[in-house]
């Protein structure tokens, strides 16, 4: 990396990490669970469409099978952070079509991460069989609920502790949003 783009790529994981906090921050758990079957239909079809779309496209270029299919793979990426900002700005996100939106876009990033995984484990292998692909499968949907097992308590830990700081800016505006609109809490 050259050092004068060394600064900017900073900034610009900071900002994503920050967008992403506050994203969390609005999210309302309770609601995306509510509409999680329509907001799963649309993940896979918003994953579907471009995975095979892609994979259809690179092959009638005359690329090779696991090219091909990485192509697919790499079209099913999403970004929650962008989905939940322009909900915001259309003061969109409280809306049950929001919701589904929202809940889609992390079904689709949660259904990519598993299909990168399996595409790795494609590429790291040179072949595809199916013992290999549901192995790799089931390894990556193990290791996601264990990361909502153990992360979803602790943020809920988290929240309360820094709930409990009685320092001004510590949840502060977002705080309150994050409390009333049912964020972690339940």
């Amino acid at each position: 990396m050259r050092p004068d783009t060394a600064g900017v790529y900073l900034l610009a994981e900071i900002g994503v990490i920050l967008l992403l906090f506050e994203v969390g921050l609005e999210t309302n758990l309770d609601e995306i669970v509510r509409v999680g079957a329509p907001a799963f239909v649309v993940a896979l079809a918003g994953m579907a469409l471009p995975f095979l779309g892609g994979l259809l496209f690179a092959r009638a270029l005359g690329h090779e099978t696991l090219t091909a299919i990485f192509v697919g793979a790499a079209l099913t990426a999403t970004s929650i952070g962008i989905t939940a900002r322009v909900l915001t700005e259309l003061k969109a996100l409280a809306t049950r079509e929001g919701q589904i939106i929202l809940g889609a876009a992390v079904a689709d990033d949660v259904l990519g991460l598993v299909v990168l995984a399996v595409v790795a484990r494609i590429a790291e292998s040179g072949s595809a069989s199916a013992g290999m692909v549901l192995r790799a499968t089931a390894l990556a949907v193990g290791f996601l609920a264990l990361a909502l097992a153990l992360g979803i308590p602790l943020a809920r830990h988290l929240v309360r502790v820094a709930g409990w700081a009685n320092v001004r800016g510590v949840l502060g505006h977002c705080g309150g949003r994050f409390r009333s609109s049912g964020g972690l809490r339940r």
